[in-house]
């Protein structure tokens, strides 16, 4: 029997972290205290820290998504236009950190 009990065809994939004695505990506790498989609670923390990663802004009238000249390069990179995506930060009071989070 492989180690893995599922099924190979599965859509999961296996990762292995390492992580100190101590930062396990607490999640282990934290999984536990949320009637949680640690997989399960670290799956959902990580894909909640990632959704907060994501900036929502409503453009200021009179723009129109083709104005931040969206484009991907020949090398993968994105170029946009910069000057118009500050407006529409400005216009959602959100700051330069927000915007340009890497």
């Amino acid at each position: 029997m492989a180690w893995w009990p599922r099924s190979a065809t599965m859509s999961e994939v296996p990762i292995h972290l390492r992580v100190p004695a101590a930062i396990k505990g607490r999640w282990v506790q934290a999984s536990r205290a949320a009637r949680m498989r640690l997989t399960d609670w670290i799956t959902v923390a990580v894909e909640a820290y990632m959704s907060q990663q994501l900036a929502r802004a409503v453009p200021p009238p009179g723009l129109v998504f083709a104005d931040l000249r969206l484009a991907r390069e020949a090398d993968g990179s994105v170029s946009f236009d910069a000057d118009v995506l500050l407006r529409i930060c400005r216009s959602n009071s959100c700051s330069q950190r927000t915007t340009w989070r890497g």
